[in-house]
């Protein structure tokens, strides 16, 4: 936005850097005075966005830019995507990036969305005190690779539980290995991935947020349940 009208920044590294920021981020570029339309634009683009992964060659951490273009068969979508990436390593290692996504989210006031899902409490019949939880994972939204005849993935879950003096220090993660037959995947796909944890109730816990990552994807996903005394 420029304090000199909409044009003062044509052709300057400034409109360069704005176009940059677009680029890398999927986006669009508004000029100065459309401040209203972009946002109107951004709030109807969040309706419709979209996480897609893929499997490409490996590429050497060299950190050369590579351009990426996707298309759609369908004529009447338009898609607004990055249109690349830089091939660089990777800052932390993969376990340590894990960790630091579960424990933020462990202590945010607000739930993840990246990875959907749904869950219920219900009192545990086995064990008096404990309650159960029912959890429903959304496999769209996973990194399920081919192997074989094969869909598998991997996932961590964690559980955290709300007090009276805030969220308490969450348990370790709980690896979860996914490796499904082509009936499965149908199943899965159309019901979800169902996942049962018995955990004990105390009269002092408010709520109870169940946490799942998938390392590969970078995507974390929270549901948090009040429990009832």
């Amino acid at each position: 936005q420029s304090m000199r009208g909409a044009g003062a920044a044509m052709g300057t590294e400034s409109e360069q850097a704005l176009q940059e920021f677009a680029d890398h981020t999927g986006g669009r570029r508004y000029g100065s005075g459309r401040v209203d339309e972009a946002l109107q634009q951004a709030m109807t683009d969040f309706r419709a966005n979209y996480r897609i992964a893929y499997y490409s060659a490996p590429a050497k951490p060299d950190g050369k830019h590579h351009k990426l273009r996707v298309t759609c068969a369908r004529k009447e979508v338009r898609l607004q995507t990055e249109p690349g990436f830089y091939a660089v390593a990777p800052l932390d290692p993969p376990d340590d990036v894990e960790r630091m996504a579960l424990e933020a989210v462990a202590h945010s006031p607000f739930d993840a969305t990246d990875i959907g899902l749904r869950a219920s409490v219900s009192p545990d019949p086995g064990t008096p005190g404990n309650m159960r939880l029912e959890i429903r994972i959304d496999a769209a939204d996973l990194l399920l690779g081919q192997a074989q005849d094969r869909r598998t993935g991997k996932v961590s879950v964690l559980f955290a539980a709300n007090q009276a003096a805030g969220w308490g220090q969450p348990g370790p993660p709980i690896p979860l290995d996914i490796s499904l037959t082509p009936e499965q995947y149908a199943t899965v796909m159309h019901d979800g991935i169902e996942l049962h944890r018995a955990l004990p109730a105390g009269s002092a816990i408010r709520k109870i947020r169940a946490i799942v990552v998938d390392g590969e994807l970078g995507a974390v996903g929270s549901v948090t349940i009040p429990i009832q005394h």
